[in-house]
């Protein structure tokens, strides 16, 4: 019982930690639009 609880536990944050750094990404990419649209409304 108690190691399926600790199995539980690390596959929680093993997720948690995946979704971040995806969300991380995916921010960054949003980010990289947003500079390169903003650079483009410059040019125009």
């Amino acid at each position: 019982m108690k190691l399926n609880l600790f199995l539980f536990l690390i596959s929680l944050l093993s997720g948690a930690r995946l979704a971040h750094h995806l969300g991380f990404r995916s921010g960054l990419e949003q980010g990289r639009q947003f500079r390169q649209e903003i650079t483009e409304e410059k040019e125009n």
